[in-house]
């Protein structure tokens, strides 16, 4: 016969069983559905950029002199995030709107102000 902290032990081995399916079950579902949301087009704005093309930007801020924060936009809409360094890019200030050729998801060139 089983002892009560054997019972004990049995239940929540259970319940502590069912606890990480269920989160393991939560976490692929919705991942499946983003990618499935995304393969189909979703109907919202695109994750991040195309690997190549030109788009408009503004410089969201500028961190501790070193780092230049821009927010990269299509139609309207921001689509994704770019940070360079601050010495490479001396002239760009905060608000300034400018186009920028991107080429496999990276800022390869700033082409000038928009």
């Amino acid at each position: 016969m089983a002892t009560p902290s054997q019972n004990r032990r049995s239940v929540l081995k259970t319940i502590g069983g069912f606890a990480a399916g269920g989160t393991a079950l939560t976490a692929l579902v919705g991942s499946s559905g983003a990618q499935t949301n995304r393969a189909q087009g979703g109907g919202g704005q695109p994750d991040t950029p195309d690997e190549n093309g030109v788009y408009d930007a503004t410089v969201d801020r500028i961190v501790d002199g070193l780092h230049i924060v821009l927010l990269i936009e299509e139609g309207g809409q921001v689509i994704d995030q770019h940070v360079l360094d601050h010495e490479e890019y001396p002239n760009l200030e905060e608000r300034d709107q400018i186009r920028v050729l991107i080429r496999h998801g990276n800022i390869s060139q700033i082409l000038g102000e928009r």
